[in-house]
């Protein structure tokens, strides 16, 4: 049976053991968290000036109605008036 002896230069004993000896990169910054959207969990939509929560959705105020900022239903304009769709307050009906 035959020893094989294997002969490295210094340098490359030098190179292995400094790169042992260094501290490991630090770990990678964590993921941003993901932007809000309209729905988060089991709240309801935060709806645009106009629109109001119609189940789990926002729709836009019907013509002639008129949608108050955070209601949950449209309002109708006052007897004689009308407004346009997506109208944001009573002062749109005339």
């Amino acid at each position: 049976m035959r020893a094989v002896i294997c002969v490295l230069p210094a340098a490359l004993l030098w190179s292995a053991s400094a790169l042992a000896s260094q501290p490991a990169p630090p770990p990678p910054k964590p993921a941003p968290p993901p932007k809000p959207s309209a729905l988060t969990g089991n709240a309801l939509p935060k709806c645009k000036d106009g629109e109001y929560v119609a189940g789990m959705i926002c729709k836009l105020a019907p013509p002639g109605y008129y949608v108050e900022p955070g209601a949950r239903y449209p309002v109708p304009c006052p007897k004689g008036t009308t407004s346009p769709a997506g109208a944001k307050g009573k002062h749109y009906c005339s």
